[in-house]
């Protein structure tokens, strides 16, 4: 967040070199490990604008041929503005825009080809706008995709699932804040809630404590003490899709890195190594 906050500042952009003028940014994670609400937090800290373009926005509007074109140039033209600046332009369901669609499609796709066209053309380097994506859904970008992917987003960004310190913080903070900031109770073991929540994200771990502490709950704490096991039936109806989509996220890693790439490269050039070394070895 801070450096993003770095790129925001007029006099910092105007000294940064190419390479470190990043102009996009795209977040890939499971749903409910908070893309969204970082998205939303940086605007906040840097006081940014937000302009959200997410494909439910824009479905089934601005048609016909000038549709799009007319509504990416109505938002660069905003967005540029100096008197707006900064401004974050957010795009939710990121793949349903990069899919290809059918010719005489409504959806979100018709607007690809503008905002590729803009973001090259006339986004400059001085210009303090950044656009942030998000996608939970990174498998649906093929290789064909993937080449404007690669072309529209500068950085990708991973949000994994959160790891057992993490639960912790998130179980511990959510639940003081469901009880108005009082602390928790010593005999509530958060650790074993942080042990049975592996595999969940942010947002399962929020659900479960929303539908759990609920206000009646609260008032009856002091007839009846708080137990772990009261959050599980909540828990256990959010989804724990980790093994499957974990995959899915390694593989989208490789491909936007080109890390497959490189290391088939890298195993290339130290075969070649051994087989030259050998060579050496036997005319001696």
């Amino acid at each position: 967040m801070c450096c993003l906050a770095v790129h925001f500042s007029r006099y910092i952009k105007q000294k940064l070199g190419a390479d470190m003028n990043v102009k996009s940014i795209l977040l890939y994670g499971p749903s409910g490990s908070g893309k969204t609400m970082l998205a939303q937090a940086i605007a906040h800290h840097t006081g940014a604008m937000f302009l959200n373009i997410s494909p439910s926005n824009l479905e089934k509007k601005f048609e016909g041929k000038t549709g799009p074109p007319k509504f990416v140039h109505m938002l660069m033209t905003v967005a540029r503005n100096a008197n707006m600046a900064p401004v974050v332009i957010y795009m939710d369901e990121v793949e349903r825009v990069f899919v290809k669609g059918k010719k005489k499609s409504t959806g979100p796709e018709r607007f690809l080809k503008d905002l590729l066209d803009y973001k090259k053309r006339y986004l400059q380097p001085t210009d303090r706008v950044i656009f942030i994506g998000n996608t939970n859904k990174p498998h649906l970008m093929d290789e064909k995709i993937m080449k404007d992917v690669k072309i529209f987003w500068d950085k990708f960004l991973y949000v994994p699932w959160p790891g057992y310190a993490s639960r912790h913080r998130i179980w511990t903070s959510l639940m003081e804040k469901a009880l108005g900031g009082d602390i928790l109770p010593d005999d509530l073991d958060v650790s074993s809630l942080a042990r049975v929540s592996d595999g969940y994200t942010a947002g399962s771990i929020a659900y479960a404590i929303k539908k759990t502490l609920t206000q009646r709950r609260i008032e009856m704490m002091g007839l009846r003490e708080l137990e772990e096991t009261e959050f599980l039936n909540a828990l256990s109806r959010c989804p724990r899709s980790k093994p499957e989509e974990e995959k899915f996220m390694l593989a989208f890693t490789e491909s936007c890195t080109n890390l497959k790439k490189r290391r088939e490269a890298l195993q290339r050039n130290k075969a070649d190594d051994s087989g030259k070394k050998s060579k050496g070895k036997k005319k001696k």
